[in-house]
Parts: C-alpha cells; sequence; structure tokens
C-alpha cells in the first residue's frame, strides 16, 4: 500500500449559518499528514486558522524525522506532544484569542518500525508487527479518527475508533478532572471560580480562561496511538465532534464502504465526491434530532482517507 486517496469536506452548521457565523473548522492534507480542526468561542476561527497553518509546518519541521527507524513512533509522539505545548502556549498568551480554543485529530503516515507502538498520555505499550506501514494518530479533545477494516471471517466492514473522546462522559477523563479539583456540571467543565465559565471538552488548545489561575484538569496533553496498516484496512476517517459518535458510527462506516464499491475511486476528484454523497445520505438519515432544515447542526469536518493497495 503505498498511495492514498483524499476527499475533505467543511460545512458551516446551521446554527451558526442561520445567524451569519463563520465556520470555526478546517483542516488540512499534505502527502503524508491530515487534520481536523474544530475551533469554539468567540475567536474560534482564528484559532482554528492558527492551527492550520502551524501544526503541519512544525511537525514535519523536526529534522529527525527523516532519519528515524524504528524509534519513528516514539520520536514523533515526542515531537506531536512539544507541538501541541508550543500552540497551546502561544494561544493562551494571544489576548485575542484567550477565550478561544480548539480541538483537533490528526494523522501521520510512515513506514513501520521493526515494533508498532501503542502511546497515550498515560502509557505506551510495544507490539511486533510485520506491516511496512503504519499511521500515528493524535487528538486534543473530541474530534475522532476510526480506521475501517475488512472482516474476511464475516464479510462485512469492521470501525474501529483509534482515539478516545475528552468529554466528560469518558470516565478516565471525568475522574482526572476530578481529582485535579475540577467542577463538572452536567457534560461540561466548570471553572470552580466562576460558574459562568464552562468548557463542553476536558481537552483543548487554548481557552485560556479555563485553565487559569492554576489547572484544574482541563490540559492540552495529546492522547497518540500507532496503527499497523494491513491489507484489510480499507480507508480511515477523521472528523469534527459527532460525526462519529456510537451508535453512528458503523452505520456511517458501512455506507461509506458501501459507495465505495458502488463507485471505485481512482482519483482523489473521486473520493471527494463519494465523501458528499455520504454526506447528503447522512443529512437526510443520521440523527434527524440533530439535524435542522437536512443540514448539519455543527460545523462539521471530515476527511476520508482511502488506502490504494499495491
Amino acid at each position: 500500500m503505498n498511495k492514498r486517496l483524499i476527499g475533505a469536506i467543511s460545512y458551516c452548521g446551521a446554527i451558526h449559518e442561520d445567524i451569519g457565523d463563520p465556520n470555526q473548522d478546517t483542516f488540512f492534507a499534505q502527502p503524508t499528514m491530515y487534520g481536523v480542526i474544530d475551533g469554539h468561542g468567540p475567536s474560534g476561527e482564528g484559532v482554528a486558522s492558527y492551527l492550520k497553518t502551524n501544526i503541519p509546518n512544525l511537525i514535519s519541521s523536526h529534522s529527525t524525522l527523516s532519519d528515524a527507524n524504528e524509534d519513528i513512533h516514539n520520536i514523533l509522539s515526542l515531537h506531536i506532544q512539544a507541538t501541541m505545548r508550543r500552540l497551546d502556549d502561544d494561544i493562551c498568551g494571544n489576548a485575542s484569542m484567550e477565550e478561544s480554543g480548539a480541538t483537533i485529530s490528526l494523522a501521520y503516515f510512515h513506514p513501520s518500525s521493526s515494533s508498532s507502538s501503542t502511546s497515550t498520555s498515560t502509557n505506551t505499550t510495544s507490539t511486533t508487527t510485520a506491516s511496512p506501514h503504519s499511521v500515528t494518530v493524535a487528538c486534543v479533545g473530541d474530534c475522532s479518527a476510526t480506521i475501517a477494516s475488512y472482516d474476511e471471517a464475516t464479510g462485512t466492514i469492521r470501525a474501529t475508533p483509534l482515539l478516545s473522546s475528552h468529554r466528560i462522559d469518558n470516565e478516565v477523563e471525568r475522574n482526572r478532572i476530578e481529582s485535579s479539583g475540577g467542577k463538572i456540571s452536567g457534560h461540561y467543565v466548570v471553572h470552580p471560580h466562576n460558574e459562568e465559565k464552562i468548557i463542553g471538552t476536558t481537552r483543548t488548545l487554548g481557552d485560556k480562561d479555563m485553565k487559569t489561575p492554576h489547572l484544574f484538569g482541563v490540559v492540552s496533553t495529546p492522547e497518540i496511538r500507532s496503527w499497523a496498516i494491513t491489507p484489510n484496512d480499507k480507508f480511515m476517517i477523521l472528523a469534527s465532534d459527532g460525526f462519529l459518535e456510537v451508535p453512528q458510527q458503523d452505520q456511517i462506516v458501512s455506507r461509506a464502504w458501501t459507495l465505495l464499491n458502488q463507485n471505485y475511486p481512482k482519483t482523489d476528484e473521486d473520493t471527494q465526491e463519494i465523501l458528499r454523497l455520504l454526506m447528503q445520505d447522512l443529512e437526510q438519515t443520521l440523527s434527524p434530532d440533530d439535524m435542522h432544515d437536512a443540514r448539519f447542526q455543527d460545523d462539521t469536518t471530515v476527511i476520508l482517507i482511502v488506502f490504494q493497495q499495491e
């Protein structure tokens, strides 16, 4: 597998479009690195744009990546963590952005190490793999990354979420917030000294007002994982929050697989059209309570990455 076909779409949600607000989502797509960014707050669009420009440049600028061999996952993980810390500091230090922030998921494709590592912000495990290609994924917040794999035993496509969602309904995240002295109300983290300040994610880039005068659990630490790609892995979806939530993700992946088999893509343009058809179907059929006039309520951004076999 040495080629990827890419389609990407970013929609302004109905709740923003109807009042003339801009789409605060964005994305980037480079030959080996892809990312979805979901801005929020008064300057969310500016935060997202800043991250779109700087994340690919900062990560790819590390010269040691090109020299990495067996340790590429660990080296890449350190670069991603350092990049997120730097950008979080930059956003929090910018007066025009301090009440805004963004969440992100990204994927970096690279040759496999002799051992494939699975890493999170709290632990790392290693397993042996013979796959020549891997993808390292990272997220801060509730954007998602999902691999779709063909199950030969059942003849069906299976969705595997590669990262967890950094929200209060994630028990690990909830416990971390509470043990750090954070306050929780419903699905939100509440500032312990100002109940008017709330945030729907437990990790974010920016949102200085939710990290001062001291940290109480809301952090910018990315969750990072590496996945060794096999011939049964058919495509990946990166998406902003809500798009791949259970129980929808199996249905979304199944529908995408059907469209790919009906319209076998040979170019990025073909893949873009398949993604457009998928989004059109979802607007009409999924979660009608979350839709408005057959439109996505929230800003929604999706990257479809189709793996081409050698």
